[in-house]
């Protein structure tokens, strides 16, 4: 097993768990992540790489924060995690200067 596909298993293992603990159908998520059945699966279980922006909209659509380190962490007002640290989470902004 590859790093890449370690991520990938993690990630989606992280998606899958969030959306069971709000109770969302693949259907629900798909609809307001403007995704597909198919491709929520893919990437649930680990065998599908989905691009940052697929990331992003799944992020968006479970309320979560998506952090450069390919976790997933809640948003809670005054939570700080190394994934919303000023700095630390990807964006298009800050790649140039932190070499991603």
């Amino acid at each position: 097993m590859t790093s890449r596909d370690t991520i990938a298993g993690t990630v989606g293992g992280n998606i899958r768990r969030l959306r069971l603990d709000r109770s969302l159908t693949l259907a629900k998520l798909a609809e307001q992540a403007g995704t597909s059945v198919r491709t929520l699966v893919e990437i649930e279980s680990g065998r599908a790489n989905a691009s940052l922006a697929t990331l992003g909209a799944i992020a968006d659509a479970l309320g979560v924060d998506f952090g450069r380190s390919g976790s997933l962490t809640s948003r809670r007002p005054g939570a700080t995690t190394a994934a919303a640290r000023p700095g630390s989470s990807w964006s298009p902004a800050n790649r140039k200067a932190s070499n991603c």
